[in-house]
């Protein structure tokens, strides 16, 4: 699938730089690049570092700039390892400007790569946007029909040019052919285009094993004996938890995070991890390890939102007022779902990923399918959960039995609309006090919003089977 670029802000660029970026970002003319070029955040606004790899020994040249004459500076760096399946560049650029669009060219051998990125928001930053998916293991055909629609999001609102978050399962296993044949390959333009264009900061999963070529391509910067990390950025504090290194009570990572959540004066702290604490329980279950040590860290830091993925698909638990989000859905062999779980509120089998928006102390989440249709949103203001997902009267009840939608508890007539997840009514009228009822039999099966206004209001989800 062809990456449907432009370039922003390409008015003022020459002709001939104009007609370049308007194709794919990437264009390989020989055969040296075997991974690459893709990046990873550092932790300092004013760096970014580039990685890379080639088939064989290279000089290899790197030139970059605020505009695609890379006027800013240019370097021959060095391998880091030879022979065999090495011949890695690892390289950062330090002294940018925050918040400014860099492009870059990598010449290696007979391959050169144009691309650019956006460097990090000042650390004081109030406002924020940034995506999030996981699992594209074993099929990179379509991880690349979902980093298609999150190149189209990047286009539509440049604010999402941020970083990545994968939450584990970069390839089926973590042979060197896979990481080849899977998330580097080099025949999905729109895969290539994401991980030269932003960040991508990812966490372990089960099916990186022994994390050998993991921690080769992805060296972030570990405090411990696992592969747990933290990172700020702007308005956010991430903290990355290895759950395939002990994290029991008194254990190094444990008390790494407890100091990490403590320490950090961010408005906003996430958690990311590859098996989720409470998720749709249709495939792997609940890692219980998570709702022992990790979920009473989340209550006393004020953590409000963990990601995670390990299971193909998306599920949304709310336990305790802590959004577990199961995003699972980057490429992978979808899971059905049986809507099952401690807290479960929704539970989809679709390719997705996730957009987050934070906006001062208001933050929106929308996860989006490769079609640009929306399976969930959302929303908490000053860490209190509004509207969507559940926001709910305990005074009324709204429930499903067979091809009925039943209503109760309302003290007044009041008005009520039903919609599917895309936005279409499929009711809209008044109902009536004490227990109503409506007829959903020419409803097709799925998840639908049931709003009601009126004394007592309430946005609730509910399952049509």
């Amino acid at each position: 699938m062809k990456h449907l670029f432009k370039q922003p802000n390409c008015r003022n660029l020459p002709l001939i730089l104009v007609v370049l970026f308007a194709l794919p970002v990437l264009q390989i003319h020989g055969q040296s690049i075997r991974k690459g070029p893709y990046l990873i955040y550092p932790g300092n606004p004013s760096q970014m570092t580039l990685l890379w790899q080639t088939h064989q020994s290279e000089t290899c040249r790197i030139a970059w700039g605020t505009t695609a004459q890379y006027l800013d500076g240019s370097d021959i760096p060095s391998e880091s390892g030879t022979g065999t399946d090495e011949h890695q560049y690892i390289y950062t650029l330090i002294n940018l400007t925050p918040n400014t669009n860099y492009f870059y060219h990598i010449i290696c051998g007979s391959d050169t790569s144009h691309s650019f990125f956006h460097s990090a928001v000042p650390e004081t930053a109030k406002h924020l946007k940034f995506l999030v998916y996981g699992d594209t293991r074993s099929h990179p055909e379509d991880m690349n029909t979902v980093t298609h629609r999150m190149l189209l999001e990047m286009e539509s609102d440049t604010s999402f040019r941020s970083f990545l978050i994968h939450t584990g399962d970069f390839n089926s296993n973590d042979y060197e052919s896979s990481w080849d044949n899977q998330f580097f390959n080099r025949s999905y333009s729109n895969n290539l285009a994401v991980q030269s264009e932003m960040p991508v900061m990812g966490v372990r999963g089960n099916h990186e094993g022994s994390a050998t070529r993991y921690n080769k391509y992805w060296p972030f910067p570990h405090p411990g004996s696992g592969d747990f990390y933290s990172f700020d950025y702007g308005p956010v504090h991430i903290a990355v938890v290895d759950e395939y290194v002990d994290f029991s009570a008194g254990s190094e990572q444990l008390l790494w995070l407890e100091n990490d959540l403590a320490e950090s004066t961010k408005p906003w702290k996430f958690i990311c991890l590859h098996e989720p604490g409470y998720t749709d329980e249709s495939y792997h279950n609940d890692n219980t390890d998570v709702q022992d040590y990790i979920q009473p860290l989340c209550l006393q830091y004020n953590v409000k939102v963990v990601f995670g993925g390990h299971n193909h698909y998306y599920a949304h638990c709310l336990v305790d007022g802590v959004h577990h989000l199961t995003l699972g859905g980057g490429g992978a062999p979808l899971y059905a779902v049986h809507h099952i779980g401690e807290g479960l509120i929704l539970s989809v089998s679709t390719f997705h990923f996730a957009e987050v928006s934070i906006d001062n102390d208001s933050i929106f989440i929308r996860i989006v399918r490769p079609d640009g249709s929306v399976v969930d949103s959302i929303s908490l203001v000053n860490n209190v959960d509004i509207i969507n997902p559940l926001h709910k009267s305990n005074d009324i009840k709204i429930y499903v039995q067979g091809k009925v939608l039943f209503v109760s508890g309302l003290k007044t007539e009041s008005d009520m609309s039903v919609t599917d997840m895309n936005g279409k009514v499929y009711y809209s009228g008044m109902i009536q006090a004490g227990q109503s009822q409506l007829n959903i039999k020419n409803f097709p099966s799925g998840i639908y919003l049931v709003s009601i206004k009126g004394d007592k209001a309430t946005n609730q989800k509910v399952m049509v089977y």
